[in-house]
């Protein structure tokens, strides 16, 4: 897990100018789902101020986990495959030894976001919730042997996910329609994210403010 660069605004570009020059990301990640803008590129170089000292943080495969938690108290994280390189307010997480869409889930499930606000000081210690390398990465999984058990039903699930934000409603109708399946697949992500985590009906219960 590595975060973006920092960087003047002079190493900026409306043109590829080397073969240096990459996409440079500037939309925003939500949970399950990404807005691409990229009009411009940037120099990967030792010119920045902050960088990896591998590009291959922002290539293939990869989860983006924003530095701020949203308004409702939820990490959000989301899948690409797109080479573009992101800056600070973003962390790319290249999962080893684990499914990459199976932690996308865990990531974004409930209860890992309920742990990490509650368990976490600076998530909660100002008015701009911040997510750290050295929190998530402190984050427990379940054993290599019960994600296996969930792997298939999990990943299938958070594939639809994927999909299903993907979509582009043609009326308002299709949009409520779309909305409602996205709800149920996330509701069905929790409930197997509780069984990774062998949660009881009463933990379940006080993770959904119930």
């Amino acid at each position: 897990m590595r975060r973006g660069v920092l960087f003047e605004s002079s190493l900026l570009a409306n043109i590829q100018v080397t073969q240096d020059y990459f996409p440079y990301f500037e939309g925003d990640v939500y949970r399950y789902r990404i807005n691409l803008v990229m009009d411009r590129w940037v120099e990967f170089c030792d010119q920045m101020k902050e960088r990896p000292k591998e590009f291959f943080w922002f290539e293939d495969q990869r989860i983006l986990l924003r530095r701020l938690v949203n308004r409702q108290q939820r990490l959000m994280a989301c899948k690409t495959t797109q080479t573009f390189i992101t800056n600070k307010n973003l962390y790319s997480i290249i999962p080893q030894d684990i499914d990459i869409q199976v932690l996308l889930g865990i990531l974004n499930s409930r209860l890992i976001s309920f742990l990490y606000i509650k368990q976490i000081t600076q998530a909660v210690k100002d008015d701009f919730p911040q997510v750290t390398i050295k929190d998530i990465m402190a984050l427990a999984l379940p054993s290599a042997d019960i994600i296996t058990k969930y792997q298939n039903k999990l990943s299938n699930l958070v594939e639809r996910m994927l999909v299903l934000n993907q979509k582009s409603a043609r009326t308002p109708q299709e949009k409520e329609m779309i909305q409602r399946e996205i709800e149920s697949t996330d509701r069905a992500i929790d409930a197997l994210v509780y069984e990774l985590y062998g949660l009881t009906e009463e933990e379940i219960k006080i993770v959904e403010g119930k």
